[in-house]
């Protein structure tokens, strides 16, 4: 498998100029590192939250199970908004959100806007679920977020990992890598 550049999106997440950002780079996004998470609320930093003082972290956003379908929907009210003249006849997408708690009982919650017009793909979203979750939970992984080359291939044996657990909920053997 071919390398990625340093500047990659994968479902939410995207890596640029050695970061790596949930949501739309200009838009309302969380910036992750090794040390925490940021939220960017409009380009002003909302807050920043060390990965060591997160008891829960929840990104939720707008998925659908088929690429194809998604994309579809889009180009069909995207033809329907030009020969009516109106705008778009379909409700936009609902932005993300990621929800954090803090070990104190602090609570915050963040707009997290989509890059895209469509819906992200789920095992995408999963996968960005997952790797959110092993940075608040696994110190010796919060690495991975400063190294792309190491990042991108892991993002995709997670989305691997969530085809098979889509496939079969109720299969106790999948990977426990993650």
């Amino acid at each position: 498998m071919e390398a990625p550049s340093s500047n990659w999106r994968f479902g939410p997440l995207h890596h640029a100029a050695g970061e790596v950002l949930l949501g739309d780079p200009l838009g309302n996004h969380a910036v992750v590192s090794s040390s925490g998470i940021c939220g960017v609320q409009v380009d002003e930093f909302d807050e920043f939250v060390p990965w060591d003082s997160i008891s829960q972290i929840d990104f939720s956003c707008d998925t659908t199970g088929s690429r194809i379908v998604s994309r579809a929907r889009d180009g069909l009210a995207f033809v329907l908004a030009a020969a009516l003249g109106d705008g778009t006849p379909f409700d936009p997408y609902d932005p993300g959100s990621l929800h954090l708690t803090t070990i104190t009982g602090n609570t915050s919650t963040w707009q997290i806007d989509s890059m895209e017009s469509g819906k992200y793909w789920r095992p995408q979203v999963e996968a960005a679920k997952v790797f959110l979750e092993m940075m608040r939970t696994k110190h010796s992984f919060r690495a991975i977020a400063e190294d792309s080359a190491e990042l991108h291939p892991w993002l995709s044996s997670a989305v691997s990992h969530a085809q098979r657990n889509a496939q079969n909920p109720a299969d106790p053997t999948g990977d426990s890598q993650f």
